[in-house]
């Protein structure tokens, strides 16, 4: 978990300073056609990036767990 937690610190800091040097204001952004698609294009990139780390993440757990087992009934 640490990796992607590394990742979202980097992209947060990086949405921040994107923000703050573009000196417009958000709600004429907003009402923008390509604002709102990019916007919700980063999101939906977002939540797969995510979803398939969780899932990576996860998966290599029950690797290793599935591993350990099948050394201890080798063991016995």
């Amino acid at each position: 978990m640490s990796y992607s937690s590394i990742i979202g610190i980097l992209l947060l800091i990086m949405a921040y300073v994107m923000f703050n040097t573009t000196h417009s204001v958000f709600g004429v952004m907003v009402k923008e056609l390509s604002f709102s698609i990019g916007l919700l294009g980063g999101v939906g990139i977002g939540l797969i990036f995510g979803g398939f780390l969780g899932w990576l993440f996860k998966y290599r757990k029950l690797k290793k767990e599935d591993q350990k087992q099948e050394e201890n009934q080798d063991k016995i």
